[in-house]
């Protein structure tokens, strides 16, 4: 068994993730970012991921390889092309033992496939696994932790078992709203969070519903203003409605910006940004059409965002947030 040479593999792949970037951001303090090489499967270049791994480099003592897609996975949005997945096999399984102790290896591959050769003859034999699973025993009281954890003095045992139920076992939704909460109390002075308050600011079902509003606003502008009249039903709030739209035009523009980069792969943006993998390849599936409304989803984030100052400063009443909000996304 070989330490430097590791899979990341599970079917939770937010704290994958979370792991990853903890590695790749305690590496960057030791040895530097320059040394770090990360492949992907839409970019994966057998002859530059064994150079990266075997090749000497000038002034480089150590160096991170993380190689994602490797070995095959289930998922096929996630494979390496079959020839070059076959040719780095090839090559690897050759000059393996001449893998430098100072060169860490980093397969990432959420839903490996067990039946592969690569996986049978070389990371079950050699490699370190790290296998992010869901927790077993008592899932509840596990999220729970989790949730005091992120919010420390802000809540307790019966609060935070409440945010799981609305929540349940959506990782990345569970930090988002853990955050929200958080950022709620930091602004009106909370020091502790109670039942009636996590009813009134967390809901289970909005994220779906704006992926929808974002999905058909260029579309279909009637299922947009209905989309809206349900949040309106649902929220109490309208600040924090206000503070989830602007994330996710963030979010949106902070894709496009990847994209224009060269990146598609959905899992190296959700390294890069921290959204989930599957919104971020919902998006990408209308990418053409985010690119040519870049300009216009930037001047509704700045629309929104002096909604919000208007009211704010007291220019506008609250009673016209909603309206505005319609106007802003219809005239889009």
């Amino acid at each position: 068994m070989k330490e430097n040479i590791q899979l990341f593999t599970g079917e939770v792949d937010y704290l994958l993730l979370e792991e990853l970037k903890r590695y790749k951001v305690g590496f960057t303090k030791k040895f530097g970012k320059e040394n770090i090489f990360e492949f992907f499967p839409d970019q994966f270049n057998p002859g530059q991921v064994i150079n990266a791994i075997f090749g000497g480099w000038l002034f480089v003592t150590k160096k991170l390889v993380i190689i994602h897609g490797f070995p095959a996975e289930t998922d096929k949005t996630k494979k390496i092309w079959a020839d070059a997945s076959e040719k780095f096999e090839q090559d690897f399984f050759k000059y393996f033992d001449h893998v430098s102790p100072d060169t860490v290896v980093i397969f990432v591959a959420a839903s490996a496939d067990k039946r592969t050769k690569s996986y049978k003859e070389l990371i079950s034999k050699w490699a370190t696994i790290k296998l992010f699973e869901k927790p077993k025993g008592d899932r509840a009281k596990t999220l729970s932790q989790y949730v005091k954890n992120r919010l420390g003095d802000l809540t307790d045992e019966k609060t935070a078992q409440q945010l799981v139920q609305q929540v349940w076992d959506n990782l990345y939704h569970l930090k988002n709203e853990s955050e929200k909460i958080r950022a709620y109390c930091s602004y009106h002075k909370i020091t502790k969070v109670d039942e009636i308050l996590v009813d009134k600011i967390v809901f289970k079902n909005q994220e779906v519903n704006n992926f929808e509003l974002f999905k058909r606003l260029f579309s279909d502008k009637r299922k947009v203003l209905s989309l809206i009249d349900e949040a309106k039903a649902e929220w109490t709030n309208w600040n924090l409605y206000l503070w989830l739209l602007l994330r996710w035009i963030k979010n949106i523009l902070l894709t496009i910006d990847q994209y224009s980069l060269w990146q598609t792969s959905s899992f190296h943006i959700a390294g890069k940004i921290w959204w989930h993998p599957a919104t971020i390849a919902s998006m990408l599936k209308i990418i053409d059409t985010l690119l040519e409304k870049e300009n216009s989803l930037k001047t509704v984030y700045k629309s929104l965002t002096a909604l919000d100052l208007n009211i704010k400063n007291w220019k506008y009443p609250d009673s016209i947030f909603w309206p505005e909000v319609k106007k802003i996304l219809y005239e889009i």
